[in-house]
């Protein structure tokens, strides 16, 4: 708070262990930063992790500057008005970054249309033009009488960012049944209570008259390096462009639920004509097409007993490990996922009709090995195929008839 801040008596003491503290928290950031800029990943979701980080790095620097200023005292009222502003509108920043970066975990295609685009950004726009005009309406900060001075609305500014990082949170957890890989859903998690913990952080030293203590910057700096090792860890279990399990995580899978002897039907899936796709719409919509098949596996998976693995087996092929407990839940799983593909390729928009062929096989005693099982579904999958393009053409020879 502005007007009841207390200060520790050992000044000198204090600032050392203050900068010192910044300082090693804005290196740590930067390192992050420098590894992830340097690894050239150009995904949304590592694009926006990568901006969050940067902007992460911004705020320790100006709050740094901000504490100095206040534990001194040798800058004018003008120049405190400036800097809290900058703060405050930087801190909204490292709030906004980090909750995008949370929702594309959740929802990787969410900044695609612009109309959404506009949408995210609406409330970090209104908070930083209210921020900015601030001197002249008086909301949070403004100068009287040569001294700076908290307007109406500034003990509001932190709850108000607290209760909606609240219910982004609690919106996040209730996503959380679709996403199919468990590493991705820990993932979600983290990103979602870390921006929680740090705003709440600076609500309490705020409140207590300590807000000089670095409580965000290093709440904030152990969730940038928690989830960049946890991104990390990733490499080897999340598929980076689906964010469903790759093709290790699916044989360890498979290999534990068998020696459960729990009862398994392996799903295997096939994008139609996804050459076509890539061929006329280019790579890039080849890919989002991938990620509008991930979802539709999730959303059509998210009411299955014992948590399905999703997995992307390599190129247009996905596998779905499901405890179902016959042919019939079977076919009623390969249903739901046709008609959840359809709904997301009409919401996308696109210009052309997503389809897949689904091949089936059911693990038993007679299995041997994981790759005999797979084998077997895909050969399913092959026999599915030539029935859908015998059937193509059956209706095209009609229609010449």
């Amino acid at each position: 708070m502005i007007s009841q801040t207390h200060y520790p008596e050992d000044a000198m003491v204090f600032s050392v262990l203050y900068f010192g503290l910044y300082l090693f928290c804005m290196v740590i950031v930067g390192i992050i930063y420098a590894n992830i800029l340097i690894s050239g990943d150009n995904q949304l979701v590592k694009a926006w992790f990568r901006r969050a980080l940067f902007v992460q790095f911004v705020y320790l620097a100006v709050a740094m500057i901000r504490g100095y200023l206040n534990l001194t005292g040798c800058a004018g009222p003008r120049a405190l008005l400036v800097v809290e502003i900058a703060y405050s509108v930087i801190f909204a920043s490292v709030v906004f970054t980090w909750t995008i970066s949370l929702w594309l975990r959740i929802r990787p295609d969410i900044t695609r249309s612009c109309m959404h685009n506009l949408a995210l950004h609406i409330p970090w726009l209104l908070a930083c033009i209210l921020l900015i005009s601030s001197p002249w309406t008086k909301a949070f900060f403004y100068l009287e009488d040569g001294r700076m001075r908290e307007g109406q609305l500034y003990g509001l500014q932190v709850p108000a960012m607290l209760v909606a990082q609240s219910v982004i949170m609690i919106a996040a957890f209730a996503m959380l049944r679709y996403m199919a890989a468990s590493a991705v859903r820990l993932e979600i998690i983290l990103a979602a209570i870390y921006p929680v913990l740090a705003t709440a952080s600076k609500w309490f030293v705020e409140y207590r008259g300590y807000d000089y203590l670095p409580s965000v910057g290093v709440v904030m700096m152990i969730g940038c390096l928690h989830m960049y090792l946890l991104e990390l860890s990733h490499l080897v279990s999340v598929d980076p462009l689906t964010r469903a399990n790759n093709r290790n995580r699916l044989y360890d899978y498979i290999a534990s639920r068998r020696e459960q002897n729990v009862p398994l039907y392996l799903l295997m899936i096939d994008v139609n004509h996804f050459k076509a796709i890539n061929d006329e719409y280019g790579h890039v919509e080849g890919d989002e097409a991938l990620i509008r098949v991930s979802n539709a596996l999730r959303q059509a998976c998210q009411n299955l007993p014992g948590k399905p693995l999703i997995s992307r087996y390599g190129g247009d092929e996905f596998i779905i490990a499901a405890e179902l407990a016959d042919d019939a839940e079977r076919d009623e799983l390969i249903s739901s996922i046709h008609k959840n593909l359809q709904y997301f390729n009409e919401w996308a928009g696109v210009g052309y009709n997503l389809t897949v062929s689904v091949g089936t096989a059911k693990v038993d005693v007679n299995t041997k090995e994981v790759k005999e099982l797979i084998r077997k579904a895909d050969q399913r999958l092959y026999e599915q195929k030539k029935r859908t393009e015998q059937d193509g053409q059956n209706v095209r020879q009609n229609k010449h008839a």
